[in-house]
């Protein structure tokens, strides 16, 4: 907060002392899932979800105050064509980096098809662990994570998680390849013909009324 003069110290405690949770941010748990509905999994009814509908990265996060768990989720898509992961390797990768950035000593459990879950302490005081999950599905790969002291409700939450088929927001086209002579089927719109390495063509310039004709320069 922040203002002219003596607006802060007159006006802040209004302001923050208003502050109130909403009554129904503790109805319990809910099932969230992306526009795309690709999957599905449970958070409490404190959560944050900014890229539901958009492309890229998702990322969720909620708290439940009652219990004091701290829940999150992170879903990257990697699409490398060069070396094209079939086994369960990356998905303690990925663990393993994110517990030697916290210098943590993880306990691995055995693998469950392609998931994995593991746990490290955080806090011998107060018995508070680290909980994840991976998850791999073709070039798509969830990492979730609880911090509490409870397994079975971390073990609960990554049962909540179930990947599902997406949704299309967007009807299929045909698209027309005119220099590979090829067709397909894409939700995607096929970028402009490239015509040098440092532009694309964007068609012939629209001509007035009285334009005779028009030239292109080629540099």
């Amino acid at each position: 907060m922040g203002g002219e003069g003596d607006y802060v110290t007159k006006f802040s405690d209004t302001v923050f002392n208003s502050l109130k949770f909403r009554t129904d941010s503790v109805q319990g748990p809910k099932i969230i899932s992306s526009i795309y509905e690709d999957f599905e999994v449970q958070m409490p009814s404190l959560y944050s979800f900014t890229n539901r509908s958009r492309s890229g990265n998702r990322w969720i996060e909620g708290y439940d105050s009652i219990a004091d768990n701290y829940f999150f989720l992170r879903k990257s898509v990697l699409n490398d064509f060069n070396f094209i992961e079939v086994d369960t390797f990356e998905l303690k990768q990925i663990q393993k980096r994110f517990y030697q950035d916290l210098k943590l000593k993880p306990e691995y459990d055995s693998y469950n098809g392609r998931r994995l879950t593991s746990s490290a302490e955080i806090d011998h005081k107060t018995n508070k662990r680290l909980y994840l999950m991976t998850a791999l599905r073709r070039g798509e790969y969830f990492l979730l994570g609880m911090v509490g002291e409870n397994e079975k409700e971390a073990s609960l939450y990554f049962d909540s998680f179930n990947l599902k088929n997406s949704k299309a927001q967007k009807p299929f086209e045909t698209v027309i390849d005119t220099a590979l002579y090829f067709t397909t089927k894409s939700t995607v719109k096929p970028p402009k013909f490239v015509e040098s390495s440092t532009s694309y063509y964007n068609g012939a310039p629209k001509t007035k009324p009285y334009d005779a004709f028009h030239k292109k320069n080629n540099l």
